[in-house]
């Protein structure tokens, strides 16, 4: 596989196919790095999972609201239109301490998730 602007080209033995992709945002890997210092256990980021379920992002989230009944007060209005509206999920979760508590969040925007957890796992 090979890049050409924002194409994908993948030829296989009698098949060529590409893909237009959309632009992707290229994440602050200084700010990873930190969050990733900063953590004695694990951190997971997780993009779009709900897509692989063929869900919406009301149905992903309505679905995890079972287990967190508070999930979309704590998420936000304006934050939870603007994953709907862009259809993206991105969750952060960090074990800052001890592979027993953790945080937890959803957002739109990678770089604001993580800038958001930064500011939890460093007690703001």
């Amino acid at each position: 596989m090979f890049t050409t602007n924002s194409i994908w080209w993948r030829c296989e033995v009698r098949t060529c196919f590409y893909t237009v992709l959309p632009t992707v945002k290229i994440i602050d890997m200084n700010k990873l790095k930190e969050l990733l210092s900063k953590c004695k256990a694990s951190v997971s980021i997780t993009v779009n999972q709900h897509r692989d379920y063929y869900q919406s992002v009301e149905e992903h989230i309505e679905e995890q609201a079972l287990i967190d009944e508070e999930l979309i007060d704590e998420i936000g209005k304006e934050v939870y239109e603007e994953m709907k509206k862009t259809n993206t999920i991105v969750e952060i979760q960090a074990y800052p301490n001890t592979p027993v508590g953790s945080y937890r969040l959803f957002h739109y925007d990678i770089d604001k998730a993580i800038d958001i957890m930064l500011s939890c796992v460093n007690g703001g």
